[in-house]
């Protein structure tokens, strides 16, 4: 194993699987349902429900349009505080219903936010949402594989169209990158918006006999919804003010990130798939400099860094910005869409994948023979 790190992440993903041999100790709070978030927030959306292959937790996903031949499908992931449909599907400002037709996109909500209800842990972490995310990507290339008669399942081969693209904004960004990291078979391309990567912050490990604080409730603020917006006039007031309304409404209750130490894993080397960095000029949470090291470090073939000018973190939702971002994004995933070796390292990404595979399962069961696995995850 050439990295230890990534060892180690390998292992307590495979401790995720014990979620679902483990009895519930507790009941999350009780969130919104299908029905109580406005309707003005899902206009335009079709919903669905794909429940988890770890402990059949349900995921809620959300997609625009039906599956095409001439459409790349793409999975977007929202950050560390506000779920997917304010983010991405704003009324007047919608990004999901601004894709053209030659993209399918589809959003998801991590556990405990939005539409997807808190599991029986009432936590979220970096493990959960890579293999969440991981599931959510072969739910997509699986249903567009039937959807147009295709052969296969649309995962195991490095060329099929179906296989689609996966873009995180924020601390998204970085799950989006652990995720491609770890299953770079089930992504076409990577696209890292306003990421937080920072090669030289440690992550501390939680303390081992934390009784931690459960499923207690802690209220979002109207101010939290407003403080990704830095620049003057980049953004109206009644949009700023409409994005927060969205936020309060659909996210009232923070969702509790535990287990950030696994963000350590993250190595840009080891992320083989094209990939694009795009965020705003001005963003106050991604210097250049640690942006520099993750772009230099990804070794996925073609790749591509966008830094939008006049803007900061939710660039997308910005006057003037969001069109620039948009065909950005649009034209790197249309960038050479044929089966290109030289983009995609087939043989490379399956030698890699068969080795992370024996060395987790190896890694699993020296775990099993040391610790009570229910105590990685309170």
């Amino acid at each position: 194993m050439k990295n230890p790190r990534v060892f180690v992440l390998l292992v307590l993903i495979c401790q995720i699987g014990a979620l679902a041999l483990s009895t519930p100790k507790s009941v999350g709070p009780i969130r919104h349902t299908i029905d109580t978030i406005p309707a003005e927030y899902k206009r335009g959306l079709t919903t669905h429900i794909v429940n988890s292959s770890v402990d059949g937790h349900p995921l809620t996903v959300y997609s625009v349009g039906e599956p095409s031949k001439t459409s790349a499908p793409l999975l977007l992931l929202h950050g560390r505080t506000w779920s997917s449909l304010p983010v991405y599907n704003l009324p007047g400002s919608s990004t999901m219903r601004g894709f053209p037709n030659k993209v399918t996109p589809y959003m998801m909500d991590f556990r405990g936010f939005g539409l997807t209800p808190p599991d029986d842990a009432c936590t979220v972490s970096p493990a959960k949402c890579a293999i969440d995310c991981r599931d959510v990507l072969r739910w997509i290339a699986s249903r567009h594989s039937q959807e147009l008669g295709l052969e296969g399942d649309g995962i195991s081969d490095d060329c099929n169209p179906v296989i689609p693209s996966l873009l995180g904004w924020s601390q998204g960004a970085m799950v989006a990158q652990l995720t491609a990291q770890l299953y770079a078979k089930d992504i076409n391309k990577l696209v890292l918006f306003g990421s937080l990567y920072d090669r030289d912050y440690i992550y501390k490990r939680q303390p081992i006999f934390s009784e931690g604080v459960g499923c207690s409730v802690i209220e979002n603020t109207k101010e939290a919804t407003l403080e990704d917006f830095t620049i003057e006039d980049s953004i109206s007031r009644e949009v700023a003010f409409k994005f927060s309304k969205a936020c309060l409404e659909t996210d009232p209750f923070k969702a509790r990130w535990v287990n950030l130490h696994e963000f350590n894993a993250l190595n840009p080397s080891l992320v083989t798939r094209p990939s694009m960095i795009i965020g705003g000029q001005h963003d106050p949470y991604s210097e250049e400099s640690k942006i520099l090291h993750l772009f230099a470090g990804i070794d996925g073939g073609d790749k591509s860094w966008v830094s939008l000018g006049g803007s900061d973190h939710a660039s997308h939702l910005l006057e003037g910005v969001g069109d620039r971002w948009m065909k950005a994004v649009v034209g790197f995933l249309e960038f050479g869409r044929e089966c290109n070796e030289s983009m995609i390292k087939v043989a490379d990404a399956k030698e890699e994948e068969e080795e992370k595979e024996g060395n987790t399962r190896r890694g699993f069961d020296e775990i099993v023979e040391k610790d009570d696995l229910n105590d990685f995850f309170i």
